[in-house]
């Protein structure tokens, strides 16, 4: 007979715990568990969709992981009343991003996204969704913008070796990835700034 039944919140803290031992499954299985029993509490879905998403890339199952990471974003959105299909204009674009950047788990979340979109290959939308996070990071995560930049580069770097067959894997000329960012739109400011981030572009 059980006496104690166990919150939805000290099921996420056991998965959290399960995750640090790597054991995915696990942890997973209280995830659920979790959100089964918390469905109304958001902040808590926010946590343990994105924690789902992060033992789902860990197992390498990109879909799910990207599935949960969705998810979890989707969560940040309702809580933060913010419409869950993105910026209804272009001029709303920047009030959107940056109510979205001042939750954490927006930040994490959209990251994990563009880390999980890069491992699929999907290289122009998780370039895109760095521009935002670059774009619009608010003051309290400004210390993961150069992150955000070294990842870009890579990104666009990635992108000249798709498109071109007369470089080495790995050895793409700094020359050829400016010229790429010029051809995507970027100002010469945005570009060394990511530049300035990457010590190894300097060579």
């Amino acid at each position: 007979m059980t006496i104690f039944r166990k919150s939805p919140r000290d099921l996420c803290e056991e998965g959290e715990k399960l995750m640090a031992k790597r054991k995915h499954k696990k942890a997973i299985e209280k995830f659920e568990r979790a959100i089964e029993l918390g469905k109304d509490d958001l902040i808590l879905k926010c946590v343990a969709e994105l924690n789902m998403g992060v033992c789902y890339a860990r197992m390498d199952n990109k879909d799910k992981a990207l599935e949960h990471f969705e998810k979890s974003l989707e969560a940040v959105l309702k809580l933060l009343n913010l419409p869950l299909d993105g910026p209804k204009s272009k001029e709303g674009e920047a009030d959107f991003y940056r109510t979205l950047f001042s939750h954490p788990i927006g930040v994490l979340a959209y990251y994990d996204k563009v880390i999980t979109l890069r491992a699929m290959g999907r290289l122009n939308e998780a370039r895109e969704m760095l521009d935002n996070l670059i774009n619009y990071i608010q003051p309290q995560f400004a210390a993961r913008e150069p992150v955000f930049r070294v990842e870009r580069f890579e990104i666009i770097s990635e992108m000249v070796e798709r498109e071109r067959s007369d470089i080495i894997s790995g050895l793409v000329p700094v020359s050829y990835i400016k010229e790429l960012y010029r051809k995507l739109g970027y100002s010469e400011e945005e570009m060394e700034k990511d530049l300035a981030c990457v010590p190894s572009a300097s060579l």
